[in-house]
């Protein structure tokens, strides 16, 4: 392999920690603006877990033809690390914003709903 691939790939799996740092960051929004349950936050830790671990897999059978090195795992974890860093906050407010007005566009139908149910 190349030094010109290993740096490609490097740069590749940089930017796959940042998407794994996004995703969970949508799944923290998720969980702030849902008071759930217990098992339903392990399931979703769960759910998580494969997500990022199949992308993990995916790109690495992609991109590197499976051949999984230490510099690649370097690279992500510093996407991750520097995703949370510097973009986080910013995305975790950002996700917060868009989870609320979700909620409120699934309410508006339920209260229309019960709104001309007290009229009949």
């Amino acid at each position: 392999m190349s030094v010109s691939e290993q740096g490609r790939n490097f740069c590749l799996f940089f930017i796959i920690g940042l998407l794994i740092g996004f995703l969970f960051d949508i799944f923290r929004g998720f969980r702030r603006n849902l008071k759930l349950a217990n098992l339903l936050v392990d399931l979703q830790d769960v759910l998580f877990l494969l997500l990022s671990g199949l992308l993990y897999l995916r790109s690495v059978l992609l991109f590197n033809h499976g051949n999984l090195r230490f510099y690649l795992v370097l690279s992500s974890a510093a996407g991750i690390v520097i995703y949370a860093l510097t973009l986080s906050e910013s995305c975790v407010i950002m996700i917060e914003v868009v989870f609320r007005v979700l909620i409120k566009l699934l309410k508006i139908p339920y209260y229309f709903a019960k709104k001309n149910k007290k009229q009949n």
